[in-house]
């Protein structure tokens, strides 16, 4: 009889470990999940903001730069966004803007608008709907004479 009741002492001795060692797996799973992502954010937020500072304060390299001879984008002549760059950086090939900005595996999107939100120009492809980490850089610059909002999205898939 001793022997039966050792036993059944082992199996819900096992069962409560089993259990207390699934719970603290999952929440180390859980936190380790959300301090990677919180991790990936405040990248990507800084990437934001070093980019649009990039491609709204300098020329780029070169200063006169066109889609065949770009190393180093960037959108302003005189403190201005430069319409012509604009034109150019929009219609650039997607791939090769997302490696001269060094983005590795994230898109972008960028938009040139007013102040009431009409769109002087803007990248393809707009952001994703199963993206899992938007980061929004908004900025306000002079283009053409008018005040106009500059937005550039960083995302991950």
């Amino acid at each position: 009889m001793k022997g039966q009741v050792w036993s059944f002492d082992l199996a819900v001795s096992m069962i409560i470990f089993i259990g207390a060692l699934a719970s603290v797996v999952f929440a180390w799973n859980f936190m380790s999940t959300g301090a990677f992502e919180s991790q990936e954010m405040k990248s990507l937020q800084l990437r934001a903001l070093g980019i649009s500072d990039s491609l709204l304060r300098t020329p780029g390299i070169p200063e006169d730069w066109n889609s065949s001879n770009v190393i180093v984008l960037g959108l302003a002549t005189d403190g201005l966004l430069d319409r012509q760059k604009v034109e150019q950086f929009i219609s650039m090939d997607h791939n090769k803007t997302r490696q001269l900005l060094d983005l590795g595996g994230y898109e972008y999107y960028f938009e040139v608008s007013d102040i009431n939100g009409t769109v002087y120009n803007n990248t393809l492809p707009s952001i994703s709907p199963d993206a899992k980490i938007i980061v929004p850089s908004e900025r306000y610059a002079t283009y053409e004479g008018r005040a106009v909002k500059v937005s550039f999205v960083i995302w991950s898939e």
